[in-house]
């Protein structure tokens, strides 16, 4: 199926991605200090980006919550003014 030189180019891409693998492997050996220091690095950018989707999610309900209240208070002003569709609700 695969000639000896397809065979030896895909060893060779296996190994140049297994590489960065082992090269990390052997610096935690050699300094096991590095674990606390390398799982802060790799924390950081997930609690900006779980942050930064709170600060989204927050911000489109109150965007929701601020168009219900302008809603709402065109549709009072307009019963105040008695636009001709409201007239029977007109407030006194």
């Amino acid at each position: 199926m695969f000639f000896k030189d397809e065979r030896e180019m895909l060893a060779d891409a296996v190994d140049s991605v297994k590489e960065p693998v082992r090269v990390f492997d052997q610096a935690i050996e050699k300094n096991p200090d590095l674990i606390v220091p390398m799982a802060l690095i790799h924390l950081v950018p997930i609690v900006l980006v779980i942050n930064g989707a709170v600060k989204v999610v927050t911000g489109h309900q109150r965007l929701k919550i601020e168009r219900e209240k302008t809603k709402q208070v065109m549709m009072r002003s307009s019963i105040e003014t008695g636009h001709p569709r409201h007239r029977k609700f007109k407030m006194r």
